[in-house]
This record gives C-alpha cells, sequence and structure tokens, in this order.
C-alpha cells in the first residue's frame, strides 16, 4: 500500500530530482509556478548565491523560459484538488495509532481505497484532525496539464490559500485570514500560531472583473497595468457603487465561518482579520473604507507587499518561493 504522508501540509513529491533538495546549496534557485488556469500561470525565481538572495521580476509563464535539472521547482496545488475533511480524536496520543485511525475514517468517508490518496492533518487545540486530501488520479491529471505547458516535475506542492497566508504576520488571540480571487476564497482561522479552521467559499472577484469589462473595457487586472490617474480614479468612483455590498459578502463569509467551526468561538473572540485579494485596486478599497464596516473596525490588518511584488496577483509566486526556502533550510526571503 503506497501512502504518500504529506509533512505540515507540504506536498513534497518524491521525483526524479528529490535529491537535489539534500544537496548542499551554493548557487542555488528556486522557480515557483502558480498555476490559476490553462491561460493564467504565474511564476518568480529565487537565487541563493553566498548566503545572498535575489528575487526575478514576477511574470506570465513563458514558454521560452527553461529550468535546469538542479533547479528546486516549486507549484501550487489548487483547492479545487483538495478534499478537507474534519474528524474528531479520541485520547490517542500513539501517532501510529492516529494515523490508522484518520486512514480508516477517511476511506470510510469518501468511499475510496487508502492507495487512491495523499493525505496530512493538522491536530487543532480542541483535538480536532483538521485533514486534506488530494486523490492521486487527479493529481496525476494535474500534473499532466502541467507537463502539457513544460512546466517541470515539482520537487514541492503547496495548497492555495497556504501559499499566500505563509506570507503573512501572526497574531495572538483568534485571527482570521481571508484571501479572494477571480475564481474563489478561501478562509484560514488560527488561534494565536495554530490553524484551527479552513473554508473554502465562492465569495470572488468574478462580478468585479465583468462590470469593470462592460464600463471601462478593461478587467480590474488590465486596470494595474494602465498609467492614467484619472481613469482609475473613475473606476474606483465607480467601484464605491457595489462596495458595501461587497463589505457584506465578506461579512456574511466571516459569520458562516465561525457558525460553522467545530471550536465554538463567538465574533468577541476575533481580535484581528487579514483580507488579500489579487487585485491591487480592490486591495486599495479595502484599506480605505474597511471601516464602513463595522464588523472591520477595529479588527482589520492589512499586510503591504508592493515592496516585494507589484502585483498582488504574483502574491501567491512569491509564498511559493518563501515555501521552496524552508525546505531548504538556508534562504531567509522575508
Amino acid at each position: 500500500m503506497e501512502i504518500l504522508k504529506l509533512n505540515l501540509l507540504f506536498l513534497i513529491f518524491q521525483g526524479n530530482r528529490r535529491e537535489s533538495l539534500l544537496r548542499e546549496i551554493l548557487g542555488k534557485r528556486i522557480i515557483s509556478f502558480d498555476f490559476r488556469n490553462d491561460n493564467e500561470i504565474f511564476y518568480g525565481s529565487l537565487e541563493y548565491f553566498f548566503g545572498k538572495t535575489r528575487l526575478s521580476s514576477f511574470k506570465e509563464w513563458d514558454l521560452d523560459f527553461q529550468p535546469t535539472v538542479d533547479d528546486i521547482i516549486v507549484v501550487n496545488i489548487p483547492w479545487d484538488y483538495i478534499l478537507n475533511l474534519k474528524i474528531p480524536l479520541p485520547t490517542v496520543k500513539n501517532k501510529k495509532e492516529i494515523d490508522k485511525l484518520l486512514l480508516l475514517e477517511i476511506t470510510q468517508n469518501l468511499g475510496i481505497q487508502p492507495e487512491q490518496i495523499y493525505y496530512d492533518y493538522l491536530i487543532t487545540s480542541n483535538n480536532i484532525a483538521n485533514v486534506f486530501v488530494v486523490k492521486k488520479e487527479e493529481l496525476q491529471n494535474y500534473f499532466q496539464n502541467l507537463y502539457a505547458k513544460k512546466i517541470p516535475e515539482p520537487d514541492i506542492l503547496y495548497p492555495d490559500f497556504f501559499k499566500e497566508s505563509i506570507l503573512l504576520s501572526r497574531f495572538t488571540g483568534y485571527s482570521m485570514q481571508l484571501f479572494i480571487n477571480k475564481k474563489y476564497s478561501g478562509m484560514l482561522v488560527f488561534n494565536d500560531s495554530d490553524l484551527i479552521e479552513v473554508r473554502y467559499s465562492d465569495l470572488s472577484l468574478k462580478n468585479f472583473d465583468e462590470v469593470l469589462l462592460d464600463e471601462f473595457g478593461y478587467s480590474v487586472y488590465e486596470l494595474e497595468y494602465i498609467d492614467d490617474e484619472t481613469l482609475i480614479k473613475d473606476v474606483k468612483a465607480f467601484l464605491m457603487n457595489f462596495f458595501s455590498d461587497f463589505l457584506s459578502l465578506i461579512e456574511r463569509e466571516v459569520f458562516i465561518t465561525i457558525n460553522s467551526m467545530e471550536e465554538k468561538i463567538g465574533l468577541e473572540n476575533i481580535q484581528t482579520i487579514q483580507i488579500v485579494t489579487d487585485s491591487n485596486i480592490i486591495n486599495e478599497l479595502l484599506k480605505e473604507h474597511y471601516d464602513d464596516s463595522t464588523l472591520l473596525l477595529n479588527r482589520f490588518f492589512f499586510q503591504d507587499f508592493i515592496p516585494l511584488v507589484k502585483h498582488y496577483r504574483f502574491l501567491g509566486v512569491l509564498g511559493l518561493l518563501k515555501r521552496g526556502g524552508i525546505s531548504v533550510g538556508k534562504i531567509k526571503l522575508i
């Protein structure tokens, strides 16, 4: 029975270049790929040389770019491929017993055989196993999609939402991180630095993207590349017609998440709420108008990454590079 156990959500794929992670790093390059869909693939690289690091510019995937066999390849795994289960644990502290129990629960809940999956888990403070499962067949299909785009076999796979979260500051007490992109969103809940909840949502920037395309002829992302202050001012003014509704949807996600958690807490327990989208313009509006929401008032915290990434669409690429640096143990990115 072949089960690839993940290591704290770090899906380290046992590929042909796995041994490269064990070598002493002297003049090493990490390349990360953030795969959104067949038409949106972003990448960046980080070079480590004599104890110093250098970030390259972040770009959309260019087939002319050729990684080498010595590069460490880090790729995201979209949340679509991940199944998340919450399994209460008995008072068992032996790791082998926990693994055995969880594997039984996973296979029974999903109706699949152990050899069909990869999985990992985190145990929360109230003894709930937050389990993450990837079906082998779907993962292999994902790999085939990567290969078709000439992206090499990855050394490390890292989930969406976590790839951005790895960059954010941690706070004491209960805190929330909400990541919103064009396709979907994800909420992570922490107690201090311990992850206690993960929730996927259909909340996205799709509507913003569509109304801007109809009104101005540009998507919310294309506008970031246009050097026209008057146009951007008009766009922001136009978006304010919908922004209170957007804040209400965010509030709804907060309440749904709290009410669906195994660990019962109230809104009054949430001290910090971090929200990051993959649009510069929407992030700017959040920073300027978050206090229109009484829920976000005194809780909202925004971490600025513009000094490192000019466009927030590339934030996942930066997070994946940091994840690669953690694996090799010597690279300090942030």
